[in-house]
């Protein structure tokens, strides 16, 4: 009798553990990472994180196995890897509440087929192996816009629109960035495990962030934001809670997007869930209406050391036109001292015509110098301010200058300016120094 009741309990905790080990585990129908990490969450505040839109995929698309999300011409594209099925693999086209508008399918019929999204404002991009494939609007591939990354397959898929570069992970591999050659520019540790998708943010005030989102945490949806610009992770993530009516999900693709609702910069993200995959919108930022001519500053590495004598530091200068027409301006930099007084300019003023939704960026170092430059025009020389800014009018994203300009030791603030209109600011916060001003002073970027 008691061998019968202890096989009657070994019986009923064998049922009871099976079953809460099949809840645990992850639907067949996902795209799981063989490995997982630890993750660190923060507390949501105000809006930011705000989930404003939620949609069944499943049900609008009749396919589970959909990975990948971007928003571009006012429609949602979301990648189907129906071909572990077997099946055949496609991109599903969605309005913008998540209702199907169309279907083609993707160049590969075996395996996944492609995972994350990228859109640079005219193509879209995505992976199924080492190669990218770059596709219009309507599904067509463009070859000459194919590139062969680093990983196989690039899983997760940004663009940064400032340096044409794009950026890629693949679990815990290392993160890379790359340009459209497919040539490395940098690559090192994202500091986050299984990384699935991947959205570059340059909306944020104090921006740019390639935010990644991974199958870390409980549930395994994670956004942790990577510093792209010192290329290190920084402590801020988020752990997307269950959208509400799913039991379960984990992370697929994600894009960063203000098409979607032009008031609100938005994480649209895709949850291999259950019941059915999830489309899903968070809120990040009010959208802020653009410059026509936007100038941003941007120091390499953090802290900049400089000397109590003076010196040198790299920055990197970008310039966008936000409108569909042709605009031109003038470009200066000034310099506020610690006294508030102002400086310069020590840039131009420099004419500028940029073509119609031109970006373009060059790499300067600002600074002390006792080199002699070449004289700009005879006011700068009456002003004695030598500097390097007639190449300026050569400006273009893939041909870097570099250029020192002399200063006085004790910069407070660089400002760049276009048509007497400051457009972007460059604030520095001195550290301690000693008693007797000598030795080194250690200024950060406080704000951008």
């Amino acid at each position: 009798m008691d061998s019968k009741l202890r096989l009657l309990t070994l019986c009923a905790f064998l049922f009871l553990a099976s079953s809460m080990c099949e809840a645990a585990l992850p639907a067949q129908d996902a795209d799981v990472a063989p490995n997982l990490g630890p993750v660190a969450t923060v507390a949501s505040t105000d809006e930011l994180w705000e989930l404003v839109f939620s949609c069944n995929l499943t049900q609008s698309t009749g396919s589970d196995f959909l990975l990948g999300c971007e928003f571009a011409g006012g429609h949602w594209y979301v990648t189907d890897s129906q071909s572990i099925m077997p099946g055949e693999n496609w991109v599903h086209i969605l309005n913008p509440d998540g209702s199907l508008a169309a279907t083609f399918q993707q160049p590969l019929t075996n395996g996944w087929g492609w995972r994350d999204i990228a859109y640079d404002g005219q193509y879209l991009y995505a992976s199924a192996y080492d190669t990218i494939h770059a596709f219009d609007l309507d599904g067509n591939l463009i070859p000459s816009h194919h590139i062969v990354g680093p990983e196989n397959p690039n899983r997760a898929l940004a663009y940064d629109p400032v340096t044409d570069h794009f950026w890629t992970a693949n679990w815990s591999d290392p993160l890379y960035e790359f340009d459209r050659d497919g040539l490395i520019v940098w690559q090192g540790s994202s500091g986050v495990a299984s990384v699935y998708g991947a959205a570059w943010d340059d909306a944020a005030p104090d921006g740019p962030w390639l935010w990644l989102y991974s199958q870390t945490g409980s549930p395994r949806t994670t956004i942790t934001k990577f510093d792209p610009i010192n290329k290190v992770v920084t402590t801020e993530s988020y752990n997307v809670p269950l959208i509400p009516g799913y039991t379960n999900q984990i992370a697929g693709g994600m894009c960063f997007t203000n098409e979607w609702d032009p008031d609100y910069w938005v994480f649209g993200c895709i949850g291999q869930a259950e019941p059915g995959d999830v489309l899903y919108c968070l809120e990040a930022y009010p959208t802020e209406t653009l410059p026509e001519v936007e100038i941003r500053l941007m120091p390499f590495g953090s802290p900049v050391i400089i000397p109590a004598s003076g010196g040198n530091f790299n920055y990197n200068i970008s310039i966008t036109n936000n409108t569909d027409t042709t605009q031109t301006c003038d470009l200066w930099i000034d310099v506020t001292l610690p006294d508030s007084s102002t400086f310069g300019p020590v840039l131009g003023p420099v004419n500028l015509t940029l073509p119609a939704a031109f970006s373009g960026h060059r790499r300067r170092s600002w600074g002390r110098s006792t080199s002699p430059f070449p004289r700009l025009s005879p006011a700068t020389d009456a002003a004695h301010r030598p500097c390097r800014v007639a190449r300026l009018l050569e400006f273009t994203p893939t041909t870097p200058m570099s250029a020192s300009i002399p200063i006085p030791s004790g910069i407070a603030t660089i400002s760049t300016s276009r048509n007497s209109v400051q457009m972007e600011r460059m604030d520095f916060q001195a550290g301690q120094t000693s008693v007797n001003g000598s030795g080194n002073r250690v200024i950060y970027e406080s704000s951008l």
